[in-house]
């Protein structure tokens, strides 16, 4: 950020570290670390900031006796020489990315023209600038009032120290920020942990370099760091044309896709091509941004030097527009600059008031539909607008949109699972990001063989309907979440249009793929189009249309992972809005004969069927009764689990967003309190019961059991079309019935052996599996176990026929299950004790899913319950707690200087409980309460 030389006085004395904000006001000197590390061509320590520039100095070349030249060639057999005209290129020998048997790595010394390996895609000012801004210095940190007042601060020893848990130091943002926390400026602030959310996006030490996938397409391309000598070499192809020529050879070349292509499309991919290398460059630079005109000066690329003369010859291949074909009155508004706007704007005399240009576009936009008079001339009120704006408007250019649709499929058939990253029309897939960070070692995804079968689209014709598909999908969604509901309904009336005209062939064809690639096809994409217009109806009071539609829905044979959720909408629409109890009762009914309607959405729907019924109005009570003598009648409550309820300092957060932050005073410094969230008060709480080790990862720690415990049959290659693409972290039919159904036999005999195992030989096996496939991208969360002993004492607590009992009800149904799981996880290694802990804090209500993971917990054998945190109230605030105070003669005598206040279950009702009277529940534990 610029800031003038003069903004700061060089004689004001300031803290060491400011805080955010005396880092904008200018009022804070920072002391950055100054990073060093060694170069990866001599070996010598320097700084991190200035790697690039000592790979280009003579000092590092000075040291290359030892080092192997790699020469390599162009396709014409002609060496690549560098900006010295030498012959050899200095680059790094390619790793082999994926395992291959029967070959043992060579160790070569190269010299490697690139930055350390741990050096990640932002640069050095971007890492300077988080580490200023999420600096957790524990001793040095200042608050904004004292930032403000630098001149006249007071060093001497802090009143209070205010201690922040490992959640809110991480990052303090999610509740209320830094400043809000701090009580007064006299108050010390103390970070707790190593991590800051700063650092996720730091460097990280280099994993090993992987290929996507495996199978007879060519090996992933090494990357090659772009380094200031590689920039100002004409000839040097840098590593993002690499990558997207690579992808385009894949799939043109390597697959049977290229018969989805027109003979025009390839020869425009072949005209690509044949483009000079600057060229090349500069039309995947700006492939890769949004897909909008962009003004010339906002086109610099120190890599390119005539840009002029490169975009030239992509407008003379029809790769590029130029200023000359931009007529688009929407496209020239947005392109302009604000004040060129207030100019047109006040030639055509706009009515408007504002001066703020996102709210003059719209007005000239809407202006510029008004006739102009009873006879149309083709100098229309639009066109002179936009004639007037061209002439404010600098030069400009566009991708061509025809010459870029077949370009940006090469990108998504290359992996159809990265397409719905593109759904946003003018977005580009995260096809080449994906490849970057692999062959970069940021990210190692599972090795698997690519097993392709299924033949998704018939013809050019159903993929064409695919992509236009997606888009009116999107348009509709944005329409939704934008509250346009006059723009959303036309869009609906088009994508219902377009439901009716598909042919009964392709909607056969499209129910015989398997059911995880149905979403792959124009129908699935419509039908999820159709399913978001059902919101958009409802937020126009349109609930007739809206139950049409929905029992249209669910007339459908595709896509039934929904079901649940349209019968949940039709029950409410029907009882709610039209007043039709009879009605919702026989949706009701029909969901529940539904076998694709499951878990939570079940419950959801029992529940309505007993609010209709319980409603004295309509005298339903008998209808009840019939309900209840179903086999499969199951309706659990809040009030059948078991339930703790505690409460604890909160500090007052009217007025401020963010979560709920808790106050913990320190048992041995009486001066130091910890602020932490609701979940670490739990955590808190738990460990002055003797369980001490615990952890806030929600449903982390099953699915990570999952994955370790049966990772070679979640990534079996003997299923056909579960791996079509590269990049895959999980199979396609991953969250579908299919993923169960198609590895049955390997999943009983799996947890026939859990069964069996002693809880040493379970724990071994996890332990295995973690230091095994450690950081490769998968259902499994590396982060919440520190170390692999950790997880080995954790899963030691765990009886083995419990833990598949868990495992086996996520494997047969993920979808419906990976939601709901506890938050906590707490356990004692030396008892051999754990427990699972749903926390709800103030105002909080479970869920269904909730409701029933915490009675399946309980009934196979782990132990769980619900925690309610009721607050006391803010330090210095008012008492908040619905709770009334109790007398101190029932203290606890292991909580003696404990914060936190345990309520009687019977006496002290939840928040979430509606019922009335005082009479306990024999779930419910009891225990004496003490006061902070």
């Amino acid at each position: 950020m610029a800031r003038s030389q003069s903004s700061k006085s060089k004689d004001v004395l300031v803290k060491p570290h400011g805080t955010i904000q005396s880092f904008f006001n200018g009022t804070a000197k920072v002391k950055k670390k100054v990073e060093r590390v060694s170069c990866p061509v001599c070996k010598r320590m320097v700084e991190m900031s200035k790697i690039n520039n000592h790979m280009d100095s003579q000092e590092c070349l000075e040291n290359d006796d030892d080092i192997e030249t790699v020469t390599i060639k162009d396709t014409n057999g002609d060496c690549v020489k560098d900006t010295n005209g030498e012959d050899n290129v200095l680059t790094s020998v390619k790793r082999k990315l994926c395992d291959i048997e029967d070959s043992k790595p060579v160790e070569k010394k190269v010299k490697i023209d690139c930055e350390d390996k741990s050096e990640d895609v932002f640069n050095d000012e971007d890492d300077e600038l988080i580490a200023d801004l999420f600096h957790d210095d524990v001793s040095n940190f200042s608050s904004s009032q004292q930032s403000n007042s630098s001149e006249k601060e007071n060093f001497s020893q802090p009143s209070q120290t205010i201690k922040l848990s490992r959640s809110i130091s991480y990052n303090p943002s999610q509740f209320g920020g830094l400043h809000n926390l701090s009580p007064s400026p006299d108050a010390k602030v103390i970070h707790s942990g190593t991590k800051t959310a700063a650092q996720k996006y730091r460097r990280t030490p280099t994993k090993e370099k992987r290929n996507l996938f495996g199978g007879p397409l060519p090996e992933m391309p090494q990357h090659d760091p772009f380094t200031p000598r590689k920039r100002a070499n004409p000839e040097y192809v840098p590593y993002y044309v690499t990558n997207f020529e690579y992808v385009i050879g894949c799939v043109i070349d390597c697959t049977d896709d290229k018969n989805l292509f027109t003979d025009e499309e390839l020869d425009s991919i072949d005209n690509y091509r044949s483009l000079s290398l600057e060229a090349r460059k500069l039309y995947v630079r700006l492939f890769n941004r949004k897909h909008v005109w962009i003004s010339n000066d906002k086109i610099r690329y120190d890599e390119i030097p005539d840009i002029v003369k490169s975009a030239e010859e992509l407008n003379k291949f029809n790769f590029l527009e130029l200023k000359d074909s931009l007529d688009d009155l929407n496209d020239l508004l947005h392109l302009l600059h604000a004040a060129d706007v207030k100019i047109l704007a006040k030639d055509f005399n706009c009515g408007t008031k504002s001066s703020n240009k996102a709210e003059l576009v719209p007005e000239l936009i809407k202006m510029s539909k008004r006739k102009s008079g009873f006879f149309q001339t083709a100098n229309t009120l639009e066109s002179k607008m936009v004639k007037k704006g061209k002439s404010l408007v600098g030069a400009c250019c566009k991708l061509n949109s025809k010459t870029r649709s077949p370009l940006l499929r090469v990108l998504c058939l290359w992996g159809l699972n990265s397409w719905w990253e593109s759904r946003e029309e003018g977005g580009t897939p995260g096809t080449l990001t994906s490849i970057l960070l692999t062959n970069q070692g940021h990210v190692t995804y599972p090795c698997y063989q690519i097993n392709r079968v299924a033949k998704i689209f018939r013809n050019r014709d159903d993929l064409i309907a695919f992509e236009e598909s997606v888009k009116i999908e999107d348009r509709i969604e944005q329409a939704v979440m934008n509250k346009d509901f006059e723009v959303g309904y036309e869009v609906y009336k088009d994508i219902l249009k377009m439901y009716e005209e598909f042919e009964e062939d392709y909607i056969e064809h499209v129910a015989g793929l398997p059911v995880f690639l149905q979403r792959y096809s124009a129908l699935a994409v419509i039908i999820v189009g159709l399913s978001k217009a059902v919101d958009l109806l409802e937020k126009m009071k349109n609930h007739a249309e809206a139950v049409e539609l929905l029992r249209r829905l669910l007339s459908n044979r595709v896509l039934d992972r929904y079901r649940g959720y349209w019968y949940e909408r039709l029950s409410l629409d029907l009882d709610s809005h039209l007043k039709k109890p009879e009605a919702a009762l026989v949706a009701v009914e029909a969901a529940l004969n539904d076998p694709k309607v499951r878990v939570g959405r079940r419950l959801l729907l029992v529940q309505r069927a007993v609010k209709i019924c319980r409603t004295k109005r309509y005298n339903l009570a008998s209808e009840l009764e019939r309900f209840s003598c179903r086999d499969d009648w199951d309706c659990p409550t809040v009030e059948d689990l078991p339930t703790v309820n505690i409460s604890g300092k909160m500090l007052n957060r009217e007025g401020l967003t963010g979560k709920s932050v808790f106050q913990v005073p320190e048992s041995i410094d009486t001066g130091v309190v910890t602020y932490c969230s609701v979940e670490e008060f739990c955590l808190h709480h738990y460990s002055t019961l003797g369980l001490a080790e615990g952890l806030h990862a929600e449903g982390a720690v099953f699915n990570s059991l999952l994955g370790l415990l049966f990772w070679e049959i979640v990534y079996s290659p003997d299923v056909p079309d579960a791996f079509r693409d590269p990049g895959q972290a999980l199979p396609l039919d991953w969250d579908s019935d299919h993923f169960y159904q198609a590895r049955k036999e390997g999943i009983d005999v799996r947890l026939a052996e859990l069964r069996g195992m002693e809880r040493e030989e379970l724990a071994r096996e996890v332990v295995d599996s973690w230091l095994k496939n450690h950081g490769v991208v998968s259902l499994v969360n590396w982060n919440i176990f520190n170390s692999e002993e950790r997880l080995r004492l954790m899963v030691l607590c765990f009886d083995p026929v419990s833990l598949a009992a868990v495992l086996e009800r996520m494997l047969v149904d993920h979808r419906s299950t990976r939601s709901g799981l506890p938050d906590l996880t707490v356990w004692d290694s030396g008892t051999r004790e754990i427990r699972c802990v749903e926390v709800k804090g103030p105002g909080d209500r479970l869920s269904t899913k909730q409701i029933l993971w915490v009675r399946f917990l309980n009934s196979v054998g782990v132990g769980t319950e619900v925690c309610h945190v009721l607050p006391l109230g803010s330090l210095g605030g008012t008492n908040r707690s619905p709770v009334k105070k109790k007398s101190s003669a029932n203290k606890s005598p292991n909580k003696k200087n404990s914060p936190i206040k345990q309520e009687t279950s019977g006496s002290s009702k939840s928040p979430n409980k509606r019922t009335s009277g005082s009479s306990k529940s024999p779930n419910k534990r009891t225990s004496g309460s003490s006061k902070s």
